[in-house]
């Protein structure tokens, strides 16, 4: 028990360095973090509780809390963080300061997920792909959280990931956007020098070959009962 938290703790400090940089509510908490080595564990399971205890003392309130395993799980292991952030599980509270102010963990998102995956993630597509523009940009950040996640973790923090959709603009598609699927979606070829950094992910995607097409499904139907009354038209001649 004693490694373990030893090694949550050093996950925890060592989350506080590097790119992107944290935000600012973490920058006073790194030398308290200190504090949890001197715990002292027992195999009772009273040591563990002392140690929550501790972090609670340093962290304080919920929201340096969650702000603080979020940045240690996107450091760690950026490829959960990323994908909890697509799935709204995670969040982000912007300020003033060009980094994210806080981050914080949405529990009713991810209790309704694990209970009723199905249903929810297709509310989450929904609601983050309104526009054709939605549906590349999806498409393209999916892409490097398979690749480049350190990247798409770098863009998160400049509101340009998973959190920044659905994209500004009115909802629905137009007929040249639905010619322009043509070169959609990208593809990287195989194989991949994983993982790939941000210029190595933008020289390598491209178009794909004609593997397939991704197209709003509204905008289509309209077309087909178009086509339906003009045939119904001159059945009627």
């Amino acid at each position: 028990m004693t490694n373990i938290l030893q090694s949550i703790t050093n996950l925890l400090k060592t989350s506080l360095a590097g790119d992107p940089p944290p935000p600012a509510i973490l920058e006073t908490i790194g030398d308290r973090l200190d504090e949890l080595l001197a715990v002292s564990v027992d195999p009772s399971g009273d040591g563990l509780e002392r140690w929550l205890a501790a972090l609670r003392a340093i962290t304080q309130d919920t929201r340096l809390h969650e702000t603080l395993i979020v940045r240690a799980l996107q450091v760690h292991f950026p490829r959960a963080a990323e994908l909890l952030t697509l799935l709204d599980v995670i969040g982000i509270e912007w300020e003033n300061d060009p980094r994210p102010g806080s981050f914080f963990i949405n529990w009713p998102r991810l209790n309704d997920l694990l209970s009723r995956p199905g249903d929810n993630m297709l509310n989450l597509l929904l609601g983050k792909a309104q526009k054709l523009d939605d549906v590349k940009a999806l498409q393209a950040l999916s892409l490097m959280l398979i690749t480049a996640p350190q990247p798409l973790l770098t863009l998160e923090y400049t509101r340009q990931g998973f959190a920044a959709l659905p994209l500004a603009g009115p909802p629905g598609v137009t007929l040249q956007q639905l010619l322009d699927l043509i070169n959609s979606p990208l593809s990287l070829p195989l194989p991949l020098p994983l993982p790939l950094d941000l210029a190595t992910f933008t020289q390598l995607a491209g178009p794909a070959a004609a593997l397939g097409q991704i197209a709003d499904a509204e905008p289509l139907r309209a077309l087909s009962q178009k086509a339906d009354e003009v045939e119904q038209i001159f059945q009627d001649l």
